[in-house]
């Protein structure tokens, strides 16, 4: 399924991720793309609008992040923040004006416009979060400058007959006054139908991931931290108990951390979460990981009188690491090699 989408460029701003992030709690779907994102690759029947971030650089620089012409002709609203209204300016004929000295952190702009899209419903005076340098000294032709600064004559501008926007200031931060106001009337202007939500999207990835891996079985890095963890709960609400998790302790946890992995996300014997495979683990145990994780990876793919050996193969390795004897230590990674002796 594919849901509407607004596609945000980056180029370079600390922010970037927080556009994101506003739009998703507006129910709208935000994607972002690298600076040097072409039109062909945006563009799609999904495609309602096109964010485009701000960014450390100076538009007058040679070598500054630039904009493919062609976005402009995909025929969707844009909204250009901060380095993005000055690329749009600059690209379009207006005049900026490049600063010996940024201007950071919270300014008064005055809404000079009453009939302007962006601030439909706000007051005439709004406190903004201002990061930049360089500003737009004169907007280009075919554009209605709706607010301005003390020192920014062109704090934003809109061009209604194209659908483009440019604010100088962050809506996306919470030190500007209704910044989810001017987000969400830019929404609306794209005509958006805002009923994105992470439960759909959860129930998507799962499904998406069913389909690729059909009836195979997926072995996972785990490391304990967001991204794989993320990872492993999506592809177990998928596939169950196909999935071979893998922890491994890298030695950069803190202390006791890698064994609140193990115990907060082993659940239970047989699901195979194997807290191991690290430098400190004695030879035998080490092996033994080794032959339960060489058996989960070949049993997905390996079929007849081979399947039934490695089958064999992954019992006695299983028998071996749930033995009682081996329970006590199995989350320290420790054993004399005596004692495993014993285990088996």
């Amino acid at each position: 399924m594919h849901h509407e989408r607004v596609a945000i460029l980056d180029f370079g701003s600390q922010y970037t991720r927080l556009i994101t992030r506003r739009l998703r709690d507006l129910g709208a779907f935000g994607l972002v793309y690298g600076p040097g994102a072409t039109a062909q690759e945006i563009g799609g029947p999904d495609l309602k609008g096109v964010i485009l971030s701000g960014g450390p650089n100076s538009v007058m620089e040679a070598g500054a992040p630039d904009l493919d012409p062609a976005i402009l002709a995909l025929g969707v609203p844009i909204l250009g923040v901060c380095y993005g209204q000055q690329l749009l300016a600059r690209n379009l004929g207006g005049v900026i004006h490049r600063s010996s000295r940024r201007e950071y952190g919270k300014a008064m702009i005055r809404i000079q416009d009453p009939e302007s899209l962006l601030f439909r419903g706000l007051e005439d005076e709004l406190q903004v979060w201002m990061s930049h340098g360089d500003h737009v000294e004169k907007a280009p032709a075919g554009f209605v400058v709706t607010s301005h600064t003390r020192g920014v004559p062109v704090a934003a501008m809109e061009d209604r007959a194209r659908r483009i926007y440019c604010i100088q200031f962050h809506p996306e931060v919470t030190h500007t006054q209704h910044g989810s106001k001017v987000l969400m009337n830019f929404l609306h202007v794209c005509g958006m139908k805002l009923d994105w939500n992470t439960g759909q999207f959860i129930e998507e990835k799962t499904q998406a991931i069913r389909r690729q891996v059909g009836e195979g079985r997926v072995v996972l890095g785990l490391s304990g931290g967001v991204d794989s963890s993320v990872a492993a709960v999506l592809i177990h609400r998928a596939i169950g108990d196909r999935l071979t998790c893998i922890f491994v302790d890298n030695g950069l946890l803190r202390q006791g951390e890698s064994d609140e992995v193990v115990r907060t996300l082993h659940a239970g014997e047989l699901a195979a979460l194997l807290a191991g495979l690290a430098s400190g683990m004695v030879p035998k145990m080490r092996a033994c990981l080794d032959a339960i994780l060489r058996i989960e990876f070949l049993s997905g793919y390996v079929t007849g009188d081979r399947a039934a050996e490695v089958r064999a193969q992954g019992d006695r390795a299983r028998k071996l690491w749930l033995n009682p004897k081996m329970a006590s230590i199995r989350l320290a990674g420790r054993l004399p090699d005596e004692l495993l002796d014993d285990v088996e």
